[in-house]
């Protein structure tokens, strides 16, 4: 399985949380959301954050 062979999976979405939710019930993955509800995309210092604090 493609996702099985990543330590880490990090799932930037622009609402609650549902493909996380989705991968992890239907892949058995323990994927981290990145979640953002107001609207507004995503800038790339958050992504590149979040990357930062999963590999920290």
């Amino acid at each position: 399985d493609l996702l099985r062979g990543y330590e880490q999976i990090i799932i930037p979405e622009m609402n609650n949380g549902q493909l996380k939710t989705v991968l992890r019930d239907q892949y058995l993955v323990d994927a981290r959301p990145v979640t953002k509800v107001s609207g507004q995309p995503f800038k790339i210092a958050e992504i590149e954050a979040a990357i930062e604090e999963a590999l920290a």
